[in-house]
């Protein structure tokens, strides 16, 4: 082993081993600061609560006559735009996706869109009031594109 990367400092100019931040104090020490204030805020059990809270809200609203599922664990999840849910028949490719996105923007909410899913991965520091508000936003979100679809 020595000997391989002997030839390979010999090549590079340097000893040559691990990576930028492996090790380095500073570094490490940030490391150390996330993991406290990680414990401070009992981000953990903060992201199961406040997660729940935004998956029991997305699943509110696959009732939406567009929302054809949704799924999810804490604060990951997916939404799934469908013309008919019922038929699992989906809206022309990309349209869905397009007007959530246009009427999400318009309510100061940005989405990620995939196509005809959106996709969910809010901040771990997220309030309850922001899911609710974000959830509300969603909501007249999907009334505005579920309407442009359908009428056009």
């Amino acid at each position: 082993i020595h000997q391989a990367m002997l030839a390979q400092s010999d090549k590079l100019g340097a000893f040559a081993h691990g990576y930028t931040h492996a090790g380095h104090p500073v570094t490490t020490a940030v490391a150390l600061e996330v993991i406290n204030i990680y414990e401070e805020m009992d981000i953990v059990e903060r992201a199961q609560r406040v997660g729940g809270r935004m998956l029991s809200g997305l699943q509110a609203l696959a009732a939406h006559p567009m929302v054809g599922d949704v799924r999810g664990v804490g604060f990951l999840a997916g939404m799934e735009l469908m013309a008919d849910k019922a038929t699992r028949t989906p809206f022309e490719a990309g349209t869905a996706g397009a007007a959530a996105d246009k009427f999400g923007r318009q309510n100061g909410l940005i989405l990620r869109v995939i196509g005809d899913r959106l996709a969910f991965a809010p901040p771990l520091i997220i309030t309850e009031d922001e899911v609710d508000h974000m959830l509300a936003m969603l909501s007249k979100t999907l009334d505005q594109a579920h309407a442009e679809l359908t009428t056009a």
